[in-house]
């Protein structure tokens, strides 16, 4: 709750900062940067960002932005301003957008930016935006210069609606003001004149569907063009004074070609009109689909008042989009329309394939409820509603294909007057060729040519360089097999390597004919960092006026605060000395700048993957060492370990003789005291600075640390009954049993190795070489986990996919849901594996229970009144007790991810490990339920079936490994 305090606290100073300053634009009377630090402490890169945005939009030419005369501002946001301008050359208004595109997304911005230029300009239609031309004004910002349409975007008819007691009297009867117009067609008049009473109510609702049935075709002509608009809502809808609709605002637009303008993974769209697919991500490019849901969003907002999908938090807002259906129409407005509630019900389906096809159809249905026709959807099943989440499509962008984009048009550009090349889809490794072909065709000099051919080849390292970064990520894992692997890499990226001091060079030359640096350039490059940079010597000079005053430990705590400070100076101190404009000269001054911009990219990335200390190779020498470090620990030195254990194995009546080959990467450490079963550690998520873990007498090994690596349970193969059933007579019973728990039904499973506890955020550091991203820290939690006790805890915070590319590199996997429910159940045929009875939770699992609703206070959800583990959040892994099969907390603490996608069983499951066979829903099994919920989530069959690239407090993993031959 203190956290939540926190940064309701932060937001609330920054949005009063942002009042205040707006205030101050609007009277003339902006102050300097260290009179609003002093109002708003605590907020110093904020308004930094902030100052700095409005120093640039504040630059513009008196009265112009390139050759159009500002007559007003119509509105500005965090990232770009729009003026209402005269074009004096054509007797014209034009909306003129300028770019800030300063502050820590810059680069995205400006590539967003231009994206709307390009997409729009590809675009003829009276529902779109029609772009006139672009322009760079003097201080470097971009422009667009626009068709000015007037008239209200439906969130400003919504926004004044707003507070009415019922929609007809508030947006309908406005909208209805809104769309007045004389022709409103025989078929319109012909529905007006049937309704009597509820005529006025009736006209609105009709100019509401139409105005979205022409926005609907508007997008389809976009999506025929291969245009996906992806931030459709009401604010980027303007009706204009003559009624008609356009749509606007294709900044984030993709074409179907394109690559993801984000490389960071940031998602694209605005959060409460997102689709399912937008939300989850990961795929290279969305369809028109998701612009299909986006737009039945925006009619359920304008005909209900209110968002379908509203929550506190975004995490919370996309949960809500994944799994919540919105509120059916007809209970807020009986007057709607059943098929109206019908085509909203498809627009919106989470699952694209079941949404209209195209927005085209998606607007004759809209046309057939005006014309009382029958619509071509069907309504939703209550099957669908309750079982099914969206399908997904990720999206993300690659880095070959940006690459490959990049490269043709380098081609073009420095052919200029050569012929049109039909370059399409060429290796990198050709372009060499394609340059020497186009000598022949070239009408240039021989000198033109051989420019060409050194552009390709500088073009071919790039492609060459990425590739290479690919293939780095895939040398893994560690064993006998990766050093013969890493040569033939070294071998292959050599040459690329060898050939950095000469792109260096061909960067210094081209540098050395650059335009000086002009004191304009200077000022527009550091704007920010000179600004922040006054935000650091004001908060030194503040701690030196203040030293002499303080007792031994506040002087220690100013002490450190300053030496962080003084690092913070004196790299601002380096970027200010930096040059990151470059301006050239004559003719070719534009093919100059583009082979600069990737000189520079080039040579930096290049030399950071070849830096003999930090780089690729230098890494790749690291992952050879610990190889063969790797075969002589688990393999050579435990020669006679893995004998012990052979033998124990052929002799054992629970593992019926079982015959297990030495496995490279684990080292046996004996049966479990109580469970009987064999148990080995994982030797390269153990912190190799540590002892391995060793039985003690009584054969039990020491409590686990943050630096153990995993401990693997060798798990007998079997037969068992899977799943629940509600039937008391039959086994399995289960009187909390759902349908995706069932049927019943026998699974046959080879011998595998499980996590005898769940993953630790030790180990992912470890394995993963990233940092813990777990969510429960001290600060969120009240001092309650300690960050000495960090390492010990599950990890959290970790999608499906970071799960599977951290495991196959560490040569282990997630186990698949048979696999887990037979670890589990550990024989037993009971709702829990320790009984019935939710009595036994507090000693064996961890679950929202008094501990729980304590720490969470207000914020609790349901809980176990009467049970108390002690464990307001996660629970030390290994806190609590085991099953039969020797392993921890399967029951609670965190979720559990699983190989399969989630569905129900009605698949067949794979033999060996049970898996069941693929269904295209993009969704993966998770089980075990967490501290977060209740003991009936617990159960050893509740299946739950998140997102796979869902991030979650409550989800961790448990690893399991293939029994290698």
């Amino acid at each position: 709750n203190g956290m939540a305090e926190r940064l309701d606290d932060i937001e609330d100073r920054l949005q009063r900062f942002k009042d205040a300053f707006a205030m101050d634009i609007a009277s003339g009377d902006v102050r300097r940067v260290e009179d609003y630090l002093v109002d708003f402490p605590g907020l110093g890169d904020q308004i930094a960002i902030e100052f700095a945005n409005w120093t640039r939009s504040s630059a513009i030419k008196e009265g112009f932005i390139g050759p159009y005369r500002i007559d007003r501002e119509l509105g500005r946001g965090g990232q770009a301003i729009v003026y209402l301008c005269d074009d004096e050359r054509l007797k014209r208004k034009v909306a003129v957008k300028v770019l800030l595109g300063l502050g820590g997304a810059s680069a995205e911005t400006l590539a967003r930016f231009r994206r709307e230029a390009e997409v729009t300009s590809r675009l003829e239609h009276p529902g779109i935006c029609a772009l006139y031309e672009t322009g760079v004004d003097h201080s470097g910002a971009p422009w667009i210069a626009m068709r000015h349409i007037e008239g209200r975007t439906l969130s400003a008819i919504l926004a004044e609606s707003r507070g009415a007691e019922t929609l007809t009297d508030s947006f309908l009867d406005d909208f209805s003001v809104t769309m007045d117009r004389e022709d409103h067609g025989s078929d319109r008049a012909v529905a007006d004149a049937q309704q009597g009473s509820s005529h006025t109510d009736q006209q609105g609702l009709w100019r509401l569907l139409e105005c979205f049935e022409k926005v609907a075709r508007t997008l389809h002509v976009a999506h025929e063009s291969g245009i996906v608009h992806r931030d459709i809502k009401p604010g980027n809808i303007m009706v204009g004074k003559d009624g008609e609709p356009v749509v606007l605002d294709f900044g984030l637009a993709s074409a179907d070609a394109d690559v993801q303008v984000t490389q960071s993974g940031d998602l694209m769209g605005t959060p409460a009109y997102m689709s399912p697919e937008q939300v989850t991500g990961g795929s290279r490019h969305l369809d028109r689909r998701t612009d299909v849901w986006s737009l039945g969003v925006t009619l359920h907002e304008c005909l209900s008042g209110r968002r379908p999908f509203a929550a506190p938090s975004r995490e919370a807002l996309y949960r809500d989009i994944l799994i919540h259906e919105p509120e059916d129409l007809r209970r807020l407005s009986p007057t709607i329309p059943v098929e109206l509630s019908v085509v909203l019900q498809t627009a919106m389906n989470k699952d694209a394939e079941r949404r209209y096809a195209t927005a085209e159809n998606f607007a004759d249905d809209l046309r057939r409820v005006r014309e009382r026709k029958p619509i071509a959807a069907q309504p939703m099943s209550a099957w669908l509603r309750t079982c099914r989440w969206a399908q997904r499509n990720p999206i993300v962008a690659t880095m070959s294909a940006a690459l490959l984009l990049f490269l043709g048009a380098g081609i073009v550009w420095t052919t200029m007057k050569n012929r049109q090349l039909a370059t399409k889809t060429v290796e990198a490794e050709d372009n060499a060729g394609v340059a020497r072909r186009n000598e022949d065709l070239a009408n240039e000099s021989a000198a033109e040519a051989k420019r060409n051919l050194q552009v390709a080849e500088r073009l071919a390292d790039v492609k060459k360089l990425s590739e290479a970064k690919g293939e780095l990520d895939e040398l893994w894992p560690l064993g006998r097999a990766l050093p013969a692997r890493i040569l033939a890499f070294r071998l292959r990226y050599e040459a690329m390597i060898a050939r950095l001091p000469l792109h260096e060079k061909t960067l210094a030359d081209l540098e050395g004919k650059a335009l000086p640096y002009s004191v304009e350039d200077q000022e527009a490059d550091h704007l920010v960092s000179r600004t922040r940079l006054a935000v650091v010597k004001k908060r030194i000079a503040e701690i030196d006026a203040t030293l002499e005053g303080l007792d031994d430990t506040e002087f220690d705590a100013a002490e450190r605060e300053l030496e962080s400070l003084e690092a913070d100076r004196a790299s601002l101190e380096v970027v200010l000395s930096v040059r990151r404009t470059w301006r050239f000269g004559g003719e070719d001054a534009g093919y100059k700048s583009w082979m600069h911009d990737v000189l520079v990219r080039l040579v930096h990335d290049l030399g950071e993957f070849a830096d003999p200390r930090t780089g690729a190779l230098a890494g790749l020498s690291e992952r050879e060492a610990r190889s063969h470090e790797l075969v002589r620990k688990t393999v050579t030195e435990a020669a006679s370990t893995w004998a012990r254990c052979q033998e124990r194995l052929r002799s054992s009546a629970r593992y019926a003789g079982f015959t297990l080959p030495v496995q490279e990467g684990l080292i046996p450490l004996g049966p479990d005291a109580d469970s009987g079963l064999e148990e080995f550690l994982h030797w390269s998520s153990h912190d190799s600075s540590q002892p391995l873990p060793m039985r003690d007498s009584q054969g039990r090994l020491p409590a686990m640390s943050g630096k153990t690596g995993n401990i693997l349970v060798l798990i007998p193969g079997g037969t068992f009954t899977m799943g629940a059933e509600l039937d008391p007579t039959q086994p399995n019973h289960d009187p909390d049993a759902g349908p995706e728990e069932g049927p019943q039904h026998r699974v046959t499973l080879s011998a595998f190795f499980i996590g005898k506890f769940e993953l630790t955020r030790g180990q992912w550091v470890r394995m993963s070489g990233r940092e813990d991203p777990s969510n429960w820290t001290q600060e969120k939690t009240s001092g309650l986990v300690a960050p000495s006790d960090y390492a010990r805890h599950p990890v959290d915070m970790v999608s499906w996919l970071d799960c599977r590319k951290v495991l196959t590199d560490n040569a282990l996997i997630l186990p698949t849901e048979a696999q887990w429910e037979y670890s589990c159940r550990a024989g037993s045929t009971t709702r829990w594996s320790f009984g019935d009875e939710s009595a036994a939770f507090p000693t064996h699992a961890n679950c929202a229970d008094e501990s729980y609703a304590k720490g969470f206070g207000s914020a609790a959800g349901p809980h176990e009144s009467g049970l108390d583990d002690t464990f307001e959040v996660t629970a030390p892994v290994g806190s609590l007790q085991p099953n039969a099969f020797g392993l921890h907390d399967l029951h609670g603490n965190l979720w559990e991810w699983c190989r399969d996608e989630f569905g129900f069983y009605d698949r067949p499951h794979a033999p060996g490990d049970g898996l069941l066979s693929p269904n295209g829903t993009g969704r993966r099994a998770s089980r075990g339920g967490s501290f977060f919920n209740p003991v009936t989530l617990a159960r050893a069959t509740y299946r739950s079936g998140p997102a796979e690239k869902l991030v979650n407090s409550s989800v961790g993993a448990r690893v399991a490994r293939f029994v290698q031959p």
